[in-house]
């Protein structure tokens, strides 16, 4: 049953077309919130995982850019940024043998979404989950970027694990 009542809806997007198709409607309605998953490993070079790297990076600056462009339009935009996270990305992604993928120290994907969600309805800008993680994200933007894919280069390097 509607009540005339404007609600807005969460959306997670991975694609840009549908996520822009989307947001249209949420302008029209004057409400709505975005929450697109980006990584601590988009801002820095990321040697073995390039393709990753450049979509992580790719969706932080987009969300970022959006989030920009919709100022007062009622439409949120938050890019959640987190760290290795204890999923089955590991091993989809058959980096098993790598330092990060064999680590035991991956973040608990509840916290980390509590914090998403968190973030995006309090209309924050971004999000990077975890002591840890914001000290990560804070030092490789920091650093040079050939320093920068060195650090992610002694995690994502196969057989990097042993």
């Amino acid at each position: 049953m509607r009540t005339g009542k404007v609600v807005p809806r969460v959306v997670i997007g991975r694609q840009p077309t549908t996520a822009v198709s989307i947001i249209k409607d949420m302008v029209a309605r004057g409400a709505g919130k975005v929450l697109f998953t980006s990584s601590i490993a988009g801002p820095m070079p990321d040697p073995f995982e390039a393709v990753y790297g450049a979509t992580k990076v790719f969706l932080r600056w987009f969300g970022e850019a959006l989030r920009s462009e919709l100022k007062d339009t009622g439409v949120g935009v938050t890019v959640l940024m987190p760290g290795a996270t204890e999923t089955n990305f590991f091993h989809r992604a058959d980096v098993l043998d790598t330092k990060i993928g064999a680590s035991d120290a991956k973040h608990d994907p509840a916290a980390v979404a509590k914090a998403a969600f968190d973030a995006l309805q309090a209309g924050r800008d971004k999000v990077v989950p975890g002591l840890k993680n914001k000290v990560m994200s804070t030092v490789t933007e920091a650093l040079p970027n050939k320093a920068a894919a060195a650090l992610h280069r002694s995690l994502s390097k196969p057989g990097s694990a042993n």
